[in-house]
């Protein structure tokens, strides 16, 4: 449990990036999705909140300078 805890803690700023970039995927399905043509990004839920939680975890991590 105190490793779990420490791993939290070092990587906060990288999941709050995850979960932010997660619930921005899903605004931009909801709002921006089409059901039609070839355009994978807005035709199915989970592949927008995927690719926002990466693209998220990966923005944050370019600002975790405390982990370097």
């Amino acid at each position: 449990m105190k490793k779990l805890l420490l791993f939290l803690h070092i990587n906060s700023k990288i999941l709050t990036g995850f979960i932010v970039g997660g619930f921005l995927g899903y605004l931009h399905w909801f709002y921006f999705g089409c059901y039609w043509g070839n355009y994978l990004l807005s035709a199915e839920c989970w592949v927008n909140c995927a690719v926002g939680a990466i693209f998220g975890g990966f923005v944050a991590s370019l600002f975790n300078i405390d982990s370097i």
